[in-house]
């Protein structure tokens, strides 16, 4: 498929197409190369060193407030020669741009509020957010579909188990986004073609596989994609997805299957010739296992380039990643006019959004009116609390459950020697905080001491697991896992001790809820508690909605699809 700079998403004038082929033939081939890279970028003058020496196309800045990264980011474009593309994670809300940005919500809890304004809100907010700490990419909408309930990478990132929503509540993000830019230069980027929900493992640590047949992924993955490159996203995140049926459909059954960022077949032939995407196609994060483990690195990006990614996301080590893709261009194995093709996408993405060349605006930073942007984020939390599961335990009130144990199961903080007390954590002190302003008596379990023996073990067990009834009244189980990015491949639950005072051992004896503030399929790892609540995200606003909904006081307004119950429909 030839790159029409004429046609969406770049819709460019005869004179910034002239601009786009000046350029890029007057640029040297180490200016191209560096075109072809998007570094991560911890603010800071080593930072902007590396920027003027190498020239990269954009940067994902590290953390820091909305005024320190913008900062940051005005000194890496006074050090490059042309403005750079400059990404965040703007999938929950601004907070994926800036440290005191507003976290609205994760994309499956606007589903769960039935209403795909919520979704719209979410780009809107994400987009003048995120421009105004400096950022004009978002790495949103997630375009995956959970339809494998195991899977947490997507989880409550993506948009729900089914295409249909997934379509309509990610073109929504797009939409959101495009008025929230409000003319400023921003770009939104599905992911993570072609497609996560399927494999139950995470990227990060494994290669995964998208297993649906041709029929299945046309009608589900192909149709979401479908439906954003007709909406206008200029970006797809290419993921280390292999996707074997259409790999052997489209080049043969000998072929070898690998992830798409390395397979022209998924990258060129599936997604630009039979989908049509015109846009820029940048890779996932090219430190992932599921990215190194196929080969040698040097030899990967250069892999990556041919299959038909435009951009590299992220560096291992400038020098050696920058010389890899320099030398695959020099000897030919990627050829002049696939180097020329990227680097005209990327400058012409760059173009439509107003960041260079004719028709160029000063990117202004829209003023952000944070108070608008938290009752956002308080009616998403409070519509979207849902109730999975109640065995009639609910409502908890202090005058029948005066005494509540509070046990924090936390991804961060599911290792006995972590350093911070799980009631220090900021989920904890606020569903303490919420508890006892409803009345209730709240107390932790007692830390569990360290375990260096078979007869530690026991000794532990044995104190910790006796009689409830004299301690507590009812017990609240609080989980927070964000399941990308684990250090398993898979993200379940996982507590300090198996049998320990922490595990949910007295749930036969004292009402017990369970209250997840991230991944929505742990009912699988405690059927045995008395009620079930999903509120997908950590903030206090979803622990209000929590609290409320436990004690009554207001109704749980969201709805779970069929993956919250983890198949277990027949046992509970």
């Amino acid at each position: 498929m030839t790159t029409d700079l004429s046609a969406a998403p770049y819709s460019l004038t005869q004179d910034q197409r002239s601009w786009v082929a000046g350029t890029v033939e007057a640029m040297t081939l180490e200016a191209k190369v560096g075109q072809l890279f998007v570094a991560h970028a911890e603010i800071g003058d080593g930072s902007v060193e590396e920027m003027r020496r190498f020239q990269y196309a954009g940067v994902r800045p590290g953390g820091g407030t909305a005024e320190e990264v913008a900062a940051f980011v005005d000194r890496l474009n006074e050090a490059a020669d042309l403005p750079l593309l400059v990404g965040a994670n703007l999938e929950f809300g601004g907070d994926g741009a800036a440290s005191d940005g507003t976290l609205i919500g994760a994309p499956l809890q606007c589903v769960a509020t039935g209403d795909p304004a919520t979704a719209e809100d979410l780009g809107r907010v994400c987009a003048r957010e995120g421009l105004a700490a400096g950022t004009n990419w978002a790495f949103a909408p997630v375009a995956d579909i959970h339809l494998n309930w195991r899977n947490a990478v997507a989880s409550h990132r993506a948009f729900g188990d089914t295409a249909a929503d997934v379509a309509e509540y990610a073109e929504a993000y797009h939409r959101g986004a495009v008025d929230g830019a409000d003319g400023h230069g921003f770009a939104t980027c599905a992911k993570h073609f072609p497609g996560d929900g399927v494999d139950e493992r995470d990227q990060h640590v494994v290669a995964t596989v998208n297993t649906l047949d041709a029929g299945e992924w046309r009608g589900t993955f192909g149709r979401v994609y479908g439906a954003l490159i007709e909406a206008g996203v200029p970006t797809i995140m290419i993921g280390h997805i292999a996707l074997p049926a259409l790999t052997r459909e489209l080049a043969g059954d000998d072929a070898p299957v690998r992830p798409a960022t390395l397979a022209p077949e998924i990258t060129t032939t599936l997604l630009r010739d039979e989908l049509g995407f015109n846009g820029v196609a940048v890779t996932d994060a090219t430190h992932m296992v599921g990215f190194t483990s196929q080969g040698r690195r040097e030899d990967l990006l250069v892999d990556a380039v041919v299959a038909g990614c435009d951009l590299l996301l992220f560096l291992r080590d400038a020098e050696a990643d920058f010389s890899a893709v320099l030398a695959g261009a020099r000897d030919g194995r990627i050829s002049a006019a696939r180097i020329d093709e990227a680097v005209t996408r990327v400058l012409a993405l760059k173009v439509s959004m107003g960041l260079c060349g004719p028709g160029a605006v000063a990117q202004a930073r829209p003023e952000v009116d944070r108070a608008a942007h938290r009752a956002i984020g308080e009616d998403v939390a409070r519509r979207s609390a849902t109730l999975v599961i109640d065995k009639g335990v609910l409502p908890l009130t202090p005058e029948t459950h005066r005494r509540i144990r509070l046990v924090i199961n936390s991804e961060l903080a599911s290792n006995p020697e972590f350093p911070i007390p799980v009631e220090h954590l900021p989920i904890a002190r606020w569903m303490a905080a919420e508890l006892t302003a409803a009345g209730f008596e709240v107390s932790f379990p007692t830390k569990q001491p360290p375990v260096r023996s078979l007869g530690d073990y026991m000794r532990v067990i044995a104190e910790g697991n006796v009689a409830v009834e004299g301690e507590f009244d009812a017990a609240v189980v609080v989980a927070h896992y964000v399941g990308a990015g684990a250090q398993s491949t898979v993200s379940r639950l996982r507590w300090p001790m198996a049998m320990g005072p922490a595990a949910p051992w007295w749930a036969g004896q004292v009402p017990t809820v369970f209250v997840s503030f991230g991944v929505p399929t742990h009912l699988a790892d405690v059927p045995m508690v008395g009620a079930l609540v999903n509120c997908y995200t950590p903030s206090e606003a979803a622990v209000r909605a929590a609290v409320d909904g436990i004690v009554g006081a207001e109704p749980f307004l969201g709805t779970a699809n069929d993956k919250a119950r983890c198949d277990l429909v027949a046992v509970l």
